[in-house]
C-alpha cells in the first residue's frame, strides 16, 4: 500500500521503569533530571518537583515558587504504561489552542474561512480572489482594468491575492512530508490486535510476542536488549528497533524506536523517534524525494513538540511551541519549510523552493483555528516573498488577508504585516544556508528479527483500518497551483499591458 511506503511513523508511549525509585529518593542524579524553561525538575512521589544541584547530584529545592512548581508541572509524568492508542495523530500538531482562539485582530475578520482540506474543490482563485478576477486575466486580452489591479492584492477589501494564496500553500506544503507518516502511524496503532490475527490480517512467521500479546508488540523490552521486529508486507520491509528499558534509563527517555524501510534489498527509508523524559517528542524522518529530475532525491522532516496528558489521553501540548523542519533535494530541485505552531495560535512558516519552472521565497504568518491539519481554518495571515515562472516571470508580493464573509480580503493594516516585513531574506539562515539531507545510515535487509510479521491487507479486519487511517495525511497540498491560477500569471502581460 502507498500510505505506508513512505516515511513510517510509529509511536508508542511506555512506562520508563527506572523512574519508579525515584519516590524513595530524594537525590537524583543528572539523568533522571529535566529542564522546564531554566528550572530543573525530577520526579518525585509521582510528580515533577524543582531541585537544585549539589555536587555531583540534585536534590529537592527547599523553598521553590510558584513559577518553578507551574515549570516542572507542563512535564509529562512517567507513572505507567502507555499503548500505542495512547500516541497523539501526527496531524493534531495543528490543534490550536482553545483559550485564544478570540484573540484575533479587530478589523474585519468575519463568517466562516474554508478549512485547508476544502480548498482545491473550491478553487484558490475563488477563495484568494474576487469572483472571476483570475478568469478574466487568464481567457481574455485584455482583461478589465479592475482585475488587472487586483490581481496581485492592493487596497484594503479587495482581493487577497498572493499573500493569502501563500499563506494556505505554504503551511499545507510544509506539513505534507511530515503527515504522509501519518497513515502509517495509524495503521500501526491498529495493527498489532488480536482480532486482525483470527482474521488473517497479521500473521506471526517467527518469534513470540511479549508475553504472547499481540497487543504488547510495542512496548519497551525490559533489560539491556532491544526489540527488533520485522513487519513484511507485499511491496516492503519494515524493520522496528524498540529500545530497552536500560537503554532508555541511559538516555534520559520514555520510550525510542527506529524504523528501517527496505524495499528490494536495500533500505530507502528511516525514522528515529524518541520520548523524552520530561515529555518532549522528537521524530526524524529520511524518506525519497523528488520532483522529476533525478532518481536518488533525498528528504528529511523533523518533528518536536511536548506531550501532556488530559482527560482525553495524551496530546501535543497547545501551551507551547511545535515545530517541523523538513528538506528535500533532488538534483537542482530543492524545498525547504521550517513551521512554528505557536501557544498564541499563529503558525510562523518559511519556504524556499525552486524547481524546474521557476523559485518560491515565502514568509508568512497566520492566525488559525482548528482541531487538525486538515481542519485548519486561517483567520487572518500575512505573507511576503518572491516567485519566478519561467513564463510568467519576476514577481515580489506582500500583504496581508483576512477572511471577510465569503473570500480572504486585502488588509493593508493587519497586525501581522510588521512580524512579516521584519524577516531579511538576504540574511536570515534558513533561506541563505545550502541545503543538504544526510545519507541514510547502514542496515542489513536481509536480517531476520526477534519477531517476524506479515500483513495481509485483503483481510477484513485490516481493510477497516486502512479505511480508518484513509484521512491521516494532508490533503490536496498543491492546491495553490490550479490551471487557472498559473494561467493567469502566463497570460497577465498579455491581459494586463503596461
Amino acid at each position: 500500500m502507498r500510505s505506508i511506503t513512505c516515511a513510517v511513523t510509529i509511536a508508542s508511549l511506555v512506562f520508563l521503569s527506572s523512574t519508579a525509585a525515584l519516590a524513595a529518593s530524594t537525590t537524583f542524579t543528572k539523568k533522571q533530571v529535566v529542564k522546564s524553561g531554566r528550572v530543573s525538575c525530577a520526579v518525585y512521589k509521582s510528580k515533577w518537583q524543582p531541585v537544585v544541584k549539589q555536587g555531583s547530584k540534585y536534590a529537592l529545592k527547599k523553598s521553590p515558587t510558584s513559577k518553578d512548581k507551574t515549570a516542572c508541572k507542563t512535564l509529562l509524568v512517567p507513572t505507567k504504561a502507555f499503548s500505542l492508542d495512547d500516541v497523539p495523530n501526527l496531524t493534531t500538531l495543528a490543534r490550536s489552542k482553545a483559550s485564544s482562539s478570540s484573540a484575533v485582530s479587530a478589523l474585519a475578520y468575519s463568517g466562516e474561512p474554508p478549512k485547508l482540506s476544502d480548498i482545491s474543490t473550491l478553487g484558490a482563485e475563488n477563495v484568494f480572489w474576487r469572483s472571476n478576477v483570475v478568469t478574466d486575466i487568464a481567457t481574455n486580452t485584455p482583461a478589465s482594468q479592475a482585475s488587472c489591479q487586483e490581481f496581485f492584492g492592493g487596497s484594503d477589501g479587495v482581493s487577497a491575492s498572493f499573500p493569502g494564496y501563500f499563506m494556505a500553500q505554504g503551511v499545507a506544503q510544509s506539513f505534507q512530508a511530515m503527515l504522509s507518516a501519518g497513515t502509517s502511524l495509524c495503521i500501526m496503532q491498529n495493527m498489532p490486535t488480536q482480532e486482525n490475527v483470527s482474521s488473517g490480517g497479521v500473521i506471526v512467521t517467527s518469534g513470540t510476542p511479549p508475553s504472547g500479546n499481540i497487543s504488547k508488540l510495542f512496548e519497551t523490552p525490559t533489560g539491556s536488549d532491544a526489540r527488533l521486529i520485522k513487519i513484511t508486507t507485499p511491496a516492503q520491509q519494515f524493520f522496528v528497533k524498540v529500545a530497552s528499558s536500560a537503554t532508555n534509563a541511559s538516555k534520559s527517555n520514555q520510550y525510542a524506536y527506529e524504523v528501517f524501510i527496505c524495499g528490494n534489498g536495500s533500505l530507502v527509508a528511516y525514522e528515529s523517534t524518541r520520548v523524552t523524559l520530561g515529555g518532549t517528542f522528537r521524530s526524524t524522518t529520511q524518506h525519497p524525494f523528488g520532483q522529476g529530475q533525478s532518481t536518488s532525491g533525498k528528504g528529511q522532516a523533523d518533528v518536536t513538540a511536548s506531550l501532556v496528558k488530559t482527560s482525553a489521553g495524551i496530546i501535543f501540548n497547545t501551551a507551547a511551541d511545535r515545530t517541523v523542519e523538513f528538506t528535500g533535494v533532488d538534483g537542482n530541485t530543492s524545498t525547504a519549510a521550517s513551521v512554528t505552531i505557536t501557544a498564541d495560535n499563529i503558525i510562523k512558516n518559511k519556504v524556499r523552493d525552486t524547481r524546474q519552472d521557476g523559485t518560491n521565497t515565502v514568509y508568512n504568518e497566520a492566525r488559525f483555528q482548528g482541531s487538525s491539519v486538515n481542519a485548519l481554518q486561517f483567520l487572518e495571515g500575512a505573507a511576503r516573498g518572491t516567485f519566478t515562472h519561467n513564463q510568467a516571470g519576476s514577481r515580489s508580493f506582500g500583504g496581508a488577508a483576512e477572511y471577510r464573509d465569503t473570500y480572504y480580503a486585502s488588509a493593508p493594516s493587519n497586525s501581522l504585516v510588521a512580524n512579516v516585513n521584519a524577516i531579511d531574506f538576504n540574511t536570515d539562515p534558513f533561506y541563505t544556508k545550502t541545503l543538504s539531507v544526510p545519507d541514510l545510515p547502514s542496515f542489513d535487509c536481509a536480517q531476520g528479527g526477534d519477531i517476524e510479521i506479515s500483513l495481509n491487507f485483503s483481510a477484513p479486519t485490516m481493510q477497516t483500518a486502512l479505511s480508518t487511517c484513509a484521512n491521516h495525511k494532508v490533503q490536496s497540498a498543491n492546491f495553490c497551483q490550479s490551471n487557472t491560477v498559473i494561467a493567469a500569471q502566463v497570460h497577465y502581460p498579455l491581459a494586463c499591458p503596461l
